[in-house]
C-alpha cells in the first residue's frame, strides 16, 4: 500500500516508480507523441505512478538510496529500463513509418512530404497514413493495455532499488531492433511487385510506342496504381498489424528475461 506519512524512503521510492513510468509513456508511441499534449502525459504518468504504489510491494530499505550518488544511479538505471521497454514498444510503429515511406517513393510521392511531430522530421504522407492507421488498429485492440500490463510487469521482473541492467535481455532487444527492416520490406513486398509489374509494362510501352510521352503517361498512372493497391490491401495489412501487435507482449517478456 502506498505510505502517505513523510517518510524520505518513501519519497525516493515514489519518485523512481515515477521516473520508470513517465520514461516509457514520453518513448512509447501511441502515449508519447508530440500531437499527445505534454499536460496529458504528465497527469497520465503521475496516476499510473501512483495506482502502481498503491498496489505494489514496498521494497526493503536500501541505505544506498538515500545517498545522492545512489540515488542518481538508480534514477539512470529507471530511465534506462523504461527506455529500453518504450522503445521496444514501438518497434512496430518505426516499421509502419519506414514502410510507408517506401511504398511514397515507390507511387512517386517521396517529395510530398510534411512535417511529422512524432520524429520532427519530414516523412512521406503514405507514412504518416499508415502511421496514423497503425496507431487506430493499435487502439482498436486494446494495446494500449497490453502496454500497461507490461508497465506492471516491469516492476516484477526489475524491483526498484536493484542496479543491474537487463543485460541478458539486450540480445533480444538488438535482435527485435533488427526486425523494423524487415518488418517494413515484407509489408511492402507486395506493392513493390505490383508498382515493378507497372514499370515493366511502362517500358514495354515506350520501346514498342516511342510516340508516346511515356513520362506525362508514368506517373499518374503509377499514381493511381498504388493507391488502388493500398484501398486493396488494407485488410490484409489490417491483419498483419493484428498479429504484429499482438506478439509485442511475447517480445517484451523476452527482453525482461522471462520465457
Amino acid at each position: 500500500m502506498l505510505d502517505l506519512n513523510f517518510d524520505p524512503a518513501n519519497i525516493v521510492w515514489f519518485l523512481l516508480v515515477l521516473v520508470r513510468i513517465s520514461t516509457i509513456v514520453f518513448i512509447v508511441p501511441v502515449f508519447g507523441g508530440n500531437f499527445v499534449p505534454l499536460q496529458w502525459k504528465i497527469g497520465f504518468s503521475v496516476i499510473m505512478t501512483v495506482l502502481l504504489s498503491m498496489n505494489m510491494e514496498k521494497p526493503p530499505y536500501d541505505a544506498a538510496l538515500m545517498q545522492a550518488s545512489g540515488l542518481f544511479v538508480a534514477a539512470a538505471r529507471e530511465v534506462a529500463l523504461g527506455f529500453i521497454f518504450g522503445l521496444a514498444s514501438g518497434f512496430i510503429f518505426y516499421a509502419v513509418m519506414l514502410w510507408g515511406q517506401v511504398i511514397g517513393a515507390q507511387i512517386g510521392l517521396g517529395l510530398a512530404n510534411i512535417i511529422d511531430p512524432q520524429v520532427e522530421t519530414d516523412i512521406s504522407v503514405i507514412s504518416q497514413f499508415y502511421y496514423l492507421f497503425a496507431i487506430v488498429v493499435f487502439l482498436s485492440i486494446d494495446g494500449h493495455q497490453m502496454l500497461i500490463r507490461g508497465m506492471v510487469d516491469s516492476f516484477r521482473f526489475f524491483p526498484l532499488g536493484t542496479l543491474s541492467l537487463p543485460l541478458e535481455g539486450m540480445s533480444s532487444f538488438i535482435e527485435a531492433s533488427g526486425c523494423i527492416f524487415r518488418i517494413a520490406v515484407q509489408l511492402a513486398a507486395s506493392m513493390i511487385v505490383l508498382l515493378l509489374l507497372v514499370s515493366t509494362a511502362l517500358g514495354i510501352i515506350a520501346r514498342t510506342v516511342p510516340q508516346m510521352n511515356i513520362f506525362i503517361v508514368g506517373f499518374p498512372l503509377t499514381l493511381l496504381v498504388g493507391l488502388f493497391g493500398m484501398v486493396v490491401s488494407i485488410p490484409y495489412v489490417t491483419k498483419a498489424l493484428i498479429d504484429l501487435f499482438q506478439r509485442i507482449p511475447a517480445d517484451l517478456a523476452m527482453i525482461m528475461g522471462s520465457r
